[in-house]
């Protein structure tokens, strides 16, 4: 299992709070969500829309965020950016109409969820080289990944992008999954934060996209995947690779429409040495962190339903 959850309030109106346990695995790739979330700075409904300004004259945003915050509202089950602020005014990524009820919240900063402050077995590089530490790996948009190093080199100390040697502490969206390469032993850190209990839209713009999990205690039946994946055979269906934590180990299934021979409908495993077996696997327990492959239409949304958290 990738950690504990304690989960308080369930019950209240507010979003419940948590802290999760995510494992690093050693020396190899950890594929990782953020799971638990900053908590929500402002909530309420749009006033008044014109393209991608929307306005709510009961909020005055530059009192909640600074220059150096980055955010999102999220109009559920989209998560969108929010690209400046002044007064009650938001210019976001795309245009939200007016009546549309909000939750504005900020994005984890890299150093809130790892540095060796907060992580004594953190493996920092030496002598500002990338290729001694760990390494953190974060989806471009554009297929790639940018590449983050900490560096304790005396009067260089912080994460820097290893590709320019630029001092950068890079946001992460939630919607998205990074990938950390360890050099060192396994180890775990905490995360503590807000429990999102709506349902996520992830953007899939492209055929292999990390996605994050905003969810607790997520399997593949529960998160819905099925309802927003093109089922299919092994061959044709979405695949979503998911990693074992206890291992390591990433395994890939998809959901079968019950064409493939021998196999009836529902979550099967797709890996090729248990071929496509009819082992119902909708109970798996699913990573922070996953990789969509997409073999329908471009570009797509997934939508990942919250489950229900209460006792």
């Amino acid at each position: 299992m990738l950690g504990a959850m304690e989960v308080a309030n369930a019950q209240a109106t507010t979003e419940p709070v948590g802290f999760t346990t995510l494992t690093i695995q050693g020396d190899g790739y950890s594929l990782l969500g953020q799971q638990l979330l900053h908590p929500v700075l402002a909530a309420g409904i749009i006033d008044t829309s014109s393209g991608n300004l929307v306005t709510d004259t009961a909020v005055h945003f530059d009192s909640i965020l600074t220059s150096s915050d980055r955010a999102v509202i999220e109009v559920t089950p989209k998560v969108i950016d929010i690209l400046s602020f002044s007064g009650s005014t938001l210019t976001l990524s795309e245009a939200v109409p007016a009546g549309s009820v909000y939750k504005l919240r900020k994005l984890w900063r890299l150093s809130e969820i790892f540095s060796p402050e907060l992580v004594p077995e953190f493996n920092p590089a030496e002598d500002f080289n990338p290729d001694t530490g760990d390494l953190f790996m974060i989806a471009d948009g554009q297929g790639g990944y940018r590449q983050y190093f900490y560096s304790i080199h005396p009067g260089q100390t912080g994460f820097f992008n290893a590709a320019t040697g630029g001092k950068e502490d890079p946001f992460l969206n939630h919607t998205d999954a990074l990938l950390v390469l360890r050099q060192g032993e396994a180890y775990w850190t905490v995360i503590e934060g807000a429990i999102k209990i709506t349902d996520t839209a992830v953007a899939i713009p492209r055929r292999m996209h990390p996605a994050g999990v905003v969810s607790a205690f997520p399997t593949l039946n529960n998160l819905n995947l099925a309802a927003s994946l093109q089922a299919g055979t092994r061959d044709t269906a979405d695949l979503v690779w998911v990693q074992d934590v206890p291992t390591g180990t990433l395994h890939r299934y998809f959901y079968s429409n019950g064409t493939g021979p021998g196999l009836t409908t529902g979550w099967r495993k797709a890996d090729p040495a248990s071929g496509a077996g009819n082992q119902d696997e909708g109970e798996t327990f699913v990573s922070p962190g996953v990789i969509i492959r997409r073999r329908g239409s471009l570009p797509h949304t997934v939508v990942m339903k919250a489950p229900p958290i209460g006792p």
